[in-house]
This record gives C-alpha cells, sequence and structure tokens, in this order.
C-alpha cells in the first residue's frame, strides 16, 4: 500500500441500517478530502462482530482504531482522521 492510501478504514455495518447508509455517505464525502482504502463489513457475516458491534453500529475503525460509532458527523470524522499517524 501506497503512503497515500496508507489510512485503512473499516466500516462495520449491517442491512436496513438507516444510521449506516448516513454514516457511509459522509465516510465518502470525507474519502474525496483525504485518501484512504475502506472495507465495509457486514457485522451479520461474523458472530463476533455482531456480538461486539450490534449495539454501536455503525463503526468506523481506522488501522485498528475506533474512531466513530453510530451517528457520524463530517467534520469528526474529519478531524479524527487527521489526527492519526499514517502507517505503512
Amino acid at each position: 500500500m501506497d503512503a497515500e492510501h496508507s489510512l485503512r478504514i473499516q466500516f462495520f455495518t449491517r442491512s436496513d441500517c438507516e444510521l449506516c447508509e448516513s454514516a457511509w455517505n459522509v465516510l465518502m464525502r470525507v474519502q474525496k478530502k483525504i485518501p484512504f482504502a475502506v472495507e465495509k463489513i457486514d457485522i451479520e457475516s461474523n458472530p463476533l462482530y455482531a456480538q461486539r458491534y450490534s449495539k454501536f453500529i455503525p463503526v468506523i475503525e481506522c488501522n485498528g482504531t475506533e474512531i466513530a460509532r453510530s451517528f457520524v458527523e463530517e467534520k469528526a470524522l474529519f478531524s479524527a482522521l487527521k489526527l492519526l499517524p499514517l502507517r505503512s
């Protein structure tokens, strides 16, 4: 992975989740400002994720660190990503 995309986002979601759809749209707007790779993960596909995140989705992690959950605000997400160190 090159330095430009050294931020790796994991977006934990589930089907039929309006809050998740809203957070995904926020994430896509932020991605236009800060390049990152993103993996969309349905928590219902893994019992561990379902147990861990079912009450808090959507959850956004970056390089293994949780940076947002539930209601995701664009300004807060942008600030959180800017503060994280780049990893290669």
